[in-house]
């Protein structure tokens, strides 16, 4: 047999997914396909802010205390701060209650109107340096009274540049 190329799509995390596989098995192929799906529904189920039950959540009702962390989480925590430090804070991931504030509550599929984004306060961004991570364990503290949300960039609308 030589080798093909097989595709699977799926949705998850408010994108859409397409995997390819180069293979002489569609059997294999699909098997591939269904276990990047399910790597992908595991993080979504660590990470989503929209599952009261995920590990985001969890940490977000913390209040500030220090707390164990599902890996994914802490890694995309890792990520997160170090993007927040290498933009100067152009991008902060302790923004969701500015985020939740101008309406963005209900899922990925939600696109902000700029206009609508509160201005910045005293304590409303630049929280992101206050994030205590553990450098080798998956212990995360945040602030007291911050909580930590991912949205992503959507086609239908611009971010507002600082």
């Amino acid at each position: 047999m030589s080798t093909r190329l097989f595709a699977g799509n799926f949705r998850a995390m408010g994108c859409s997914f397409r995997v390819c596989v180069a293979t002489d098995s569609p059997r294999a192929a699909r098997r591939t396909v269904a276990l990047a799906r399910a790597r992908v529904e595991q993080w979504e189920a660590v990470l989503s802010r929209f599952r009261e039950e995920s590990a985001l959540c969890s940490l977000n009702r913390s209040s500030g205390s220090p707390m164990r962390v599902h890996p994914v989480l802490w890694q995309a925590l890792r990520w997160a701060l170090w993007a927040a430090q290498a933009t100067g804070g152009l991008y902060d991931p302790t923004v969701l209650d500015r985020l939740e504030a101008a309406g963005y509550r209900a899922g990925f599929e939600w696109a902000p109107d700029v206009h609508a984004l509160p201005e910045p306060g005293p304590t409303g961004f630049g929280r992101w340096r206050l994030v205590r991570i553990h450098r080798l364990r998956p212990v995360v503290a945040l602030p007291p009274g911050s909580r930590v949300g991912w949205a992503r960039r959507s086609s239908r609308s611009a971010w507002p540049r600082r």
